[in-house]
């Protein structure tokens, strides 16, 4: 019987996640403390559950849930989006990759944000005195470079992968995702807190220039932007569902997208090596 979770997550829309580690397996839990969870709560309304493989037999899974095989890892997945319960299976041998498992256990949550209007981004979340502002751009853009020069009294809360959640109407705010790439489970300490929120003020598309530049973007042009800046993760999740479902996907993450290019300001900022990009950006909070 899966009842209490051993970890969960908490974020700014009120929406909860139950982290089920079922066979105590020490690499699940460091992860769940390297991202900062709290201690498990009785009422979630999403359910991650790892466990081995072992015990794929003896647990109900809905009949709607989608089947995926991760050959690699190698990991069974089953994910059921009208439920919020999302079950993977690993297979504990010397091929098992563990870094791919704790990323696709964070899979569940990324995939949904679009049904609160949310939308995960390939952006850096920095914390400013006016409030956070993201610095989306693709691999090589510079948004680590951008994290290791600011100014004081600001912080990078991550560099790599940003979720961001609408509040109300008008309000957004940002949680920092892991760097799965920098991702060391012999930390014993938080590097990445999950259920920090940050109020958006801002989002900058970042590029690299001989000089520092910034130019305001209109509200098409920008969520065409956020749409096409989605981490890599989620189309490892969705590329063998089938075809209508990832139509449905993409259509709910556009009006996502749109829905926050119309309520933050949105900007093209060219970043150079000498530079200080950081005055433009407080010339428009």
């Amino acid at each position: 019987m899966i009842e209490h979770p051993d970890f969960t997550a908490v974020f700014s829309n009120g929406r909860s996640w139950g982290f089920f580690n079922l066979d105590k397996a020490s690499f699940l839990d460091k992860f769940f403390k390297i991202i900062d969870l709290s201690p498990g709560s009785d009422h979630c309304d999403g359910k991650v559950v790892l466990a081995n493989s072992a015990r794929l037999a003896g647990i109900s899974i809905s009949s709607d849930a989608q089947f995926i095989h991760y050959k690699d890892v190698p990991l069974l997945a089953f994910y059921s989006f009208e439920q919020l319960n999302f079950f993977f299976f690993y297979d504990q041998t010397e091929g098992l990759k563990i870094n791919r498992v704790v990323q696709l256990s964070l899979a569940p949550l990324i995939a949904v944000t679009h049904r609160d209007l949310g939308i995960c981004l390939h952006a850096a979340l920095i914390e400013t005195p006016s409030g956070g502002v993201l610095l989306v751009g693709a691999s090589g853009a510079g948004k680590t470079t951008c994290c290791s020069r600011l100014l004081s009294g600001w912080r990078a809360w991550s560099d790599d992968m940003t979720m961001v959640l609408p509040s109300s109407e008008f309000e957004y705010f940002a949680h920092p995702l892991p760097t799965f790439s920098r991702l060391d489970l012999n930390i014993s300490h938080p590097c990445w807190n999950l259920q920090k929120s940050i109020s958006v003020k801002a989002i900058f598309f970042i590029d690299q220039g001989d000089s520092d530049s910034i130019q305001m973007v209109g509200k098409g042009q920008a969520a065409a932007l956020l749409f096409q800046h989605e981490p890599k993760i989620y189309s490892r999740i969705f590329r063998n569902f089938p075809a209508r479902h990832r139509l449905k996907n993409n259509i709910s993450r556009f009006e996502s997208a749109y829905k926050l290019s119309e309520h933050i300001p949105c900007y093209k900022l060219k970043i150079s090596l000498k530079g200080h990009f950081w005055n433009l950006i407080n010339e428009v909070l």
